[in-house]
């Protein structure tokens, strides 16, 4: 999976680095999300570790890619609930490296429906 991370604008005060970026995801493309902004996030550094994050997305993004989403599991739940189902555990969906090839495939199938 393709993930790219445009920093647009940074500065850091003491041990907190401040941020705003663009992620650029294959998952977000298949949801019809080119880019999505994250504006005033911040990491934490200890002894130059990261021990903190916190991520701000625009509203904006975050209502669109949520449409989206809602959208893709209304047609997945339809017509693929049993690749849906195996992407939830304890009733969530799970997002990690193990489960994300199960997801750009269901995601392309999805894209290729619409059509």
């Amino acid at each position: 999976m393709l993930n790219k991370i445009i920093i647009t604008h940074k500065h850091q005060k003491g041990d907190t680095v401040f941020c705003d970026f663009e992620l650029y995801s294959d998952f977000n493309k298949l949801l019809g999300v080119d880019k999505v902004h994250y504006d005033g996030s911040h990491f934490l550094l200890q002894n130059n570790l990261i021990i903190e994050i916190k991520l701000v997305q625009r509203q904006e993004d975050m209502r669109l890619l949520r449409r989206s989403f809602k959208t893709f599991v209304e047609w997945a739940e339809k017509n693929q609930n049993d690749k849906l189902s195996k992407l939830k555990q304890n009733g969530n969906y799970v997002f990690n490296k193990e489960v994300v090839e199960n997801w750009l495939s269901l995601l392309k199938l999805w894209n290729s429906n619409k059509s």
